[in-house]
């Protein structure tokens, strides 16, 4: 009998903090994709601007311009790195910083400009 209590108490609670968790987990996403519209309506503003930092009461917002790689054609990448043996460009996706790295562009890619938002607490 005590194992049949212990186990329903532990099946009650967490089905109550799976419930908590999952009622969370929605709030958190419904938060995250008004923090990401309102990130890039901050970022359009500022670029527009030329604004490059804003301070609220807690945080210092500032643009960043970085450059990203795209793959448009992955034979070429692949056939590059097959008569290299450059592998250092890969990890599940092409490794950005190696490819940024590189004195010419490499075959098969495309980089682009963009701007990112960084969030800094006041202290």
């Amino acid at each position: 009998m005590t194992t049949a209590r212990t186990l329903n108490t532990i099946v009650s609670e967490l089905d109550t903090i799976h419930a908590d968790r999952l009622r969370a987990d929605k709030f958190a996403k419904e938060l995250a994709t008004t923090e990401a519209r309102l990130k890039q309506e901050l970022i359009n503003f500022m670029v527009e601007q030329d604004v490059k930092s804003i301070g609220s009461e807690s945080y210092m917002f500032s643009v960043k311009e970085k450059t990203r790689v795209n793959v448009v054609d992955w034979q070429q990448v692949y056939d590059y790195i097959q008569a290299t043996g450059e592998w250092d460009l890969m990890y599940k996706r092409l490794n950005e910083a190696a490819a940024l790295a590189r004195e010419v562009p490499l075959a098969g890619t495309e980089s682009y400009v963009f701007n990112e938002l960084s969030i800094r607490a006041r202290n």
